[in-house]
């Protein structure tokens, strides 16, 4: 089964005109079926897309044809490849983070929208802004799927790792533009009588922010 795989997969590469030796995987791994579980990573990351996709489209309001289906998930792969992995440099003035477009482009990939759509555009007779109105509302939804994943919040029944000047922390913010990711440092933290940091400030790209750590998701810790 392996190998009628590997022929596969180099038999569809060739007849679409693309050199094997090219590709950056030769050979290609597969988990057994029925076994998501063993991909939990991103396929938690598929499930909330999934979840989401099927949220926005199940309305019926939400009908759309296959050119702006296909506009809509390039709009969607466009948000993933631009979610931060972590930083790009030591330095803690560079605020761009690692993320997977610079692996697929080799640079920062941004899918920032061309302007800004109401929810009343939905019944527009340009496709092109349908896609767009439903591409701001995938951002809407997903972004509240996907940072959870990033923080994960427990009871405080056994002491853990405070904030601490110099983390790298994505500032959560609903009213930042689609695919537009605010990070910054800590530069100074509050700690209560008790001793945890329950509020912190953070110094981002453009301005310095006073936050609770509910609003922030740790990315990388001081070294």
């Amino acid at each position: 089964m392996q190998e009628w795989d590997q022929r596969a997969i180099v038999k569809a590469a060739q007849e679409k005109g693309v050199e094997w030796y090219f590709q950056p995987f030769k050979k290609w791994h597969f988990q057994p079926p029925t076994a998501s579980h063993m991909s939990g990573v991103w396929e938690r990351l598929i499930r909330s897309v999934r979840k989401v996709m099927k949220a926005i489209l199940g309305h019926p309001h939400a009908f759309v044809d296959r050119e702006t289906l296909r506009t809509l998930f390039a709009e969607v792969v466009g948000i993933l490849n631009t979610c931060p992995l972590c930083p790009s440099s030591d330095d803690p003035k560079d605020m761009e983070p690692l993320t997977p477009s610079h692996f697929l482009q080799q640079r920062q990939g941004l899918a920032i929208p061309p302007g800004v759509f109401e929810d009343s555009e939905m019944f527009s007779r340009k496709k092109w802004k349908r896609a767009q109105v439903l591409a701001n509302q995938f951002w809407a939804r997903w972004v509240r799927e996907y940072l959870p994943i990033l923080q994960v919040r427990k009871k405080w029944l056994v002491p853990k790792r405070n904030l601490q000047v110099n983390d790298l922390v994505l500032v959560v913010d609903s009213t930042q533009p689609r695919s537009h990711w605010n990070l910054g440092h800590v530069t100074k933290v509050f700690p209560g009588t008790d001793g945890l940091v329950r509020t912190a400030e953070v110094k981002t790209q453009s301005s310095l922010l006073v936050r609770p750590i509910a609003k922030l998701c740790l990315l990388e810790e001081t070294k």
